[in-house]
């Protein structure tokens, strides 16, 4: 079974569509303003809980975790007994 061009196009389309929303997922997800939020007379604060290195690693490591499994894929329909 050989990986055929609808496979590289459809693979292509996810990683650029990726790239475009991940960046901006994780900046909205950064400034999230501080909320109170109240749950059966229970006060809990929401926000401000994203540290910029956690940005910064997801920002890194999803695409090498993509980039990986690619890779991955790609090796076992090349690979012949």
């Amino acid at each position: 079974m050989a990986i055929s061009a609808k496979n590289i196009i459809m693979i292509a389309i996810s990683l650029i569509i990726i790239s475009i929303i991940l960046p901006i997922a994780l900046t909205y997800t950064a400034v999230i303003p501080v909320q109170e939020v109240v749950v059966n007379n229970v006060t809990y604060t929401v926000g401000d809980q994203v540290d910029s290195s956690l940005i910064t690693m997801l920002t890194i490591l999803i695409p090498l975790m993509a980039l990986i499994g690619i890779l991955l894929a790609y090796v076992q329909y090349t690979r012949t007994d």
